[in-house]
């Protein structure tokens, strides 16, 4: 070395042999000790908020003590004595050898304020700075001070990708990758001495939250959820996969059971909501939650999360809210659900689907006014499948959308035929899924098919249930008002069985309103549904739309009907729904079914 000018190239020299950042100040640490046959030089730098000050790195003499990873807290007061030292240069040091003490020297890290301190300690107080040392020191403290400013800014870096990567920016829980990630070494290490589930919830009616108060006000709710789960020792670790979706790891009691899971569970939720309804009381806050038991460590983690989310989506449709364990029974039903979606395209393929008519007869004549078309599914080892097995897989899969226009084009061809032969022709009622809604084609492509058919469009009716307004009001009304405009039939089913049926008919151009079968169940109709039955059908000749009562399956409650001036019934009285030949054997022999006249009593209550 050929004088002190030559330091700082030093240490650039060390800094440059190795990537291990913390070993090359540790190296130049002791190089620039040794030369300048000093005692200490200590690194400390403030990473909190407060007014603290951290060893992060030291180079000292073996008979020193060490302060490393010390932190040396101070008030304010003491904080703003100490920047104030620093003069114009950023350093200041003591030359004063009268005093015991050895001279020091102190170089400031500063980002906008002080955030650090690099402290030179000579070995004896006999010894002042010399110029020479001081300006070599100085050089080096510029430059270590900019390295760990570089440094420090890569760490910050890290970290808000870290927190980018790997939280969730409204809730601060862990993203659904991380959590997959931390819950599989969790189950790993605590398998086998400690039991384990997965819970699948989410909060029932937020999304009437986010409407009603604002989408503030939901991310709060989001955050007091997360902050409660987070609370609780049991979970220990967690994250919302998405919207109001959370998914937690948790440890179970030995002894647990799934009643004792449910009861727990259900305390946890309730305890929760009793404060948050306080705050929202136009909203019926819920919370649904499905519950899978690890009992494997070397299984995917996404395999238990799967369970947990079956149990919660079965609790939903069974009973709303509440909590739900995944068990065999769910088991089994998942695997014959995915044996029928495995099976479902080579059902298209084999034409194994087809479509049957029930018969739709006024009541005043007797006479067949027309027919809803309701689809089935044979196998090909002759069994067939009740449509409550594979329609609401369909729903959820979008399959339904295909099976749909199939019996849309299925149900066009048999008009065209009739229609072709001369026959006797009748119209016929198809169902419209909620997938459509989000089809912006949907009424071109029904258009086109009657125009490839030539089949007039009052002749195809489309049934528009009640929950397709309630799920998507706005999109519904669009769609009805499009196909009113093609000039379609549409009826609006399952009359009376939701909450806004009466709203809706301020809404809606309807020709037909299908009073709902849970009016007719039963023997005999009672007082009750006498009067909502009257009131309906009264309701709907002022609007000038008919009215179709389906479930009808004794004479009584047929007769009633006629009675009330119902206009039409569909139901098992009459017939069930039948093939295609055996409708047509019907409309050929212009077949007319004879009501018996009812005694008065039915018209009292």
């Amino acid at each position: 070395m050929n004088g002190n000018e030559n330091i700082p190239h030093l240490f650039l020299a060390t800094l440059s042999k190795t990537k291990d950042f913390d070993k090359s100040i540790s190296q130049l640490l002791e190089k620039v000790g040794t030369y300048f046959d000093l005692s200490r030089i200590t690194i400390r730098e403030r990473n909190t908020l407060e007014y603290t000050l951290k060893t992060t790195y030291e180079w000292c003499l073996h008979e020193e003590e060490s302060s490393l990873n010390q932190s040396f807290p101070m008030t304010k007061s003491e904080w703003d004595t100490m920047a104030q030292q620093f003069d114009d240069e950023f350093f200041f040091y003591s030359t004063n050898a009268v005093t015991e003490k050895p001279p020091f020297f102190h170089v400031a890290i500063l980002e906008k304020d002080l955030v650090g301190t690099i402290f030179f300690e000579k070995r004896s107080a006999q010894y002042p700075w010399a110029k020479e040392e001081l300006e070599a020191l100085k050089c080096v403290g510029y430059i270590t001070a900019n390295a760990l400013l570089k440094n420090r800014a890569y760490r910050q870096a890290d970290r808000a990708i870290d927190k980018i990567t790997h939280f969730d920016p409204v809730t601060n829980l862990l993203t659904y990758p991380a959590f997959c990630d931390q819950a599989t070494n969790l189950v790993q290490a605590l398998f086998k001495k400690q039991r384990m589930a997965i819970l699948y919830a989410d909060i029932i009616n937020f999304k009437y939250l986010n409407d009603t108060y604002g989408a503030t006000e939901g991310d709060r709710l989001l955050r007091a959820f997360a902050h409660y789960i987070k609370r609780s020792p049991k979970n220990i670790c967690a994250t919302r996969i998405f919207s109001d979706t959370f998914v937690m790891l948790a440890l179970l009691d030995e002894k647990s059971t799934p009643e004792s899971i449910q009861k727990r569970i259900n305390g946890i939720e309730n305890h929760f909501l009793k404060s948050q309804r306080l705050l929202y009381p136009r909203c019926n806050l819920e919370i649904a939650c499905g519950v899978s038991e690890v009992d494997e460590s070397k299984v995917n983690i996404v395999h238990f999360v799967d369970k947990a989310n079956a149990a919660r989506k079965d609790l939903k449709i069974r009973f709303g809210a509440g909590c739900s364990v995944f068990n065999k029974e769910l088991e089994k039903q998942i695997e014959k659900e995915n044996k029928l979606l495995n099976a479902i395209p080579n059902a298209f393929e084999n034409q194994e689907f087809f479509f049957v008519l029930q018969p739709k007869v006024a009541l005043e004549t007797g006479k067949i006014t027309g027919a809803e078309a309701l689809v089935r599914w044979r196998r090909n080892d002759g069994s067939q499948l009740p449509p409550s097995d594979f329609i609401p897989l369909m729903e959820k899969t979008g399959d339904i959308t295909r099976l749909d226009f199939f019996v849309y084009e299925s149900v066009c061809k048999y008009l065209h035929e009739r229609l072709r032969k001369g026959l006797r022709t009748i119209p016929i009622s198809v169902n419209v899924s909620r997938r459509h809604l989000k089809n912006p084609l949907f009424v071109e492509t029904v258009e086109a098919l009657i125009l490839q058919y030539d089949i007039p469009p009052e002749l195809l009716e489309f049934e528009l249930t009640e929950t397709l307004f309630l799920d998507n009001p706005e999109e519904a009304i669009f769609l009805q008002q499009n196909l009113h405009n093609a000039k379609f039939t549409l009826s609006l089913d399952d009359f009376g069985s939701g909450y806004s049926s009466l709203n809706l008919l301020k809404k809606m151009t309807l020709d037909v309103i299908k009073i709902d079968k849970s009016f007719l169940e039963g023997e005999s109709i009672n007082c009750v549904d006498k009067v909502i039955i009257d009131s309906i059908i009264h309701m709907a000749k002022l609007l000038k739309i008919t009215v179709l009562c389906e479930g009808a399956e004794t004479l009584e409650q047929v007769q009633y009907l006629r009675k009330a001036h119902c206009a039409i019934v569909q139901g098992f009285y009459f017939s069930k729904p039948i093939s295609i030949e055996a409708m047509n054997i019907l409309l050929d022999t212009d077949k007319i079914f004879v009501i018996p006249n009812a005694p008065e009593k039915l018209l009292s209550c």
